[in-house]
């Protein structure tokens, strides 16, 4: 039924379930878009419900280890990395779009860490247009003065040390949900490494998202500093990239604020672009 919510179930390709949600508009006016980050896709309704009532159909997606996608065990005894939310996860959602209407432009909105995990998904190069905020390389010396210092002790030895001696990272840690031991363990690694994840999980640069991307920074997040979020597009070289930030009168937004309630003229512009770079011809063939 047209302009409705449900609840659906994914199967990646290693057999894992995953929860998910399917937003439908009662009259299609755009690119089918697929929501990606590691935070639980509950965070995100108000967002995916905006933008269905101005005609994207929308997937929202629990990685595993997260959300309703968490194990029957809890994160102790799951046996997930951040690779596999990249290599499986999101895979399955951009595949799911394609597959409910071959047609149809399918976008891409990351926030955080949805805008580099495409970089991981093989099927990233059926994806026409990417709208990422807050989206970055976690490596260290991207901050600067105390900040950087709390990087490097966070990726060298705190993330490490927490995880390996519970086999867990702790939501509060980084705000958000706790996470499976070996998703902190990557993610540190990779924050260790100039490069992040690009050689070290990502796919080759040939077969990565070629479309339209657009990178948007946040005046005041603290988890992406300017230049991180400028380093983004040289993860996706065949791609047609720019970077913009937020003016000052967003600086209250931090991290998340860009997805809560009181940004919705954000959305209605993030929309507009992802309609337009959507039709737009991909620098790579979508097939």
């Amino acid at each position: 039924m047209r302009g409705a919510l449900m609840d659906v179930t994914l199967m990646a390709s290693d057999g894992r379930a995953l929860a998910a949600a399917l937003y439908e508009p009662r009259r299609e006016d755009g690119p089918a878009v697929a929501g990606a980050t590691g935070v639980p896709q509950r965070f995100y309704r108000r967002f995916a419900t905006h933008l269905a009532g101005r005609g994207a159909t929308v997937l929202t997606v629990d990685y595993r280890g997260v959300g309703g996608s968490r194990h029957a065990g809890g994160p102790r005894r799951d046996a997930a990395t951040m690779s596999d939310w990249g290599r499986l996860d999101l895979n399955e959602a951009i595949g799911h779009l394609v597959d409910r209407d071959p047609d149809r432009p399918v976008a891409v909105v990351g926030h955080s860490a949805g805008g580099w995990l495409l970089s991981l998904a093989p099927n990233a190069q059926l994806v026409s247009a990417v709208l990422t905020v807050g989206s970055q390389s976690g490596y260290w010396r991207h901050w600067t003065g105390r900040a950087r210092a709390a990087r490097y002790v966070q990726w060298h030895a705190a993330v490490p040390a927490v995880a390996g001696l519970t086999g867990v990272l702790p939501g509060r840690y980084f705000g958000g949900e706790t996470l499976p031991g070996g998703v902190a363990k990557e993610w540190a690694r990779w924050g260790r490494r100039r490069d992040f994840v690009d050689g070290a999980g990502a796919l080759p640069p040939e077969r990565r998202f070629a479309g339209q991307l657009l990178a948007v920074g946040v005046p005041d997040d603290p988890f992406a500093t300017a230049q991180g979020v400028a380093w983004l597009p040289s993860l996706y070289p065949r791609a047609s990239s720019e970077v913009r930030t937020l003016g000052t009168r967003h600086r209250a937004l931090g991290h998340f604020g860009a997805f809560r309630a009181g940004a919705e003229g954000l959305w209605d512009a993030g929309w507009a672009w992802l309609r337009g770079a959507a039709r737009a011809p991909s620098t790579f063939p979508l097939r």
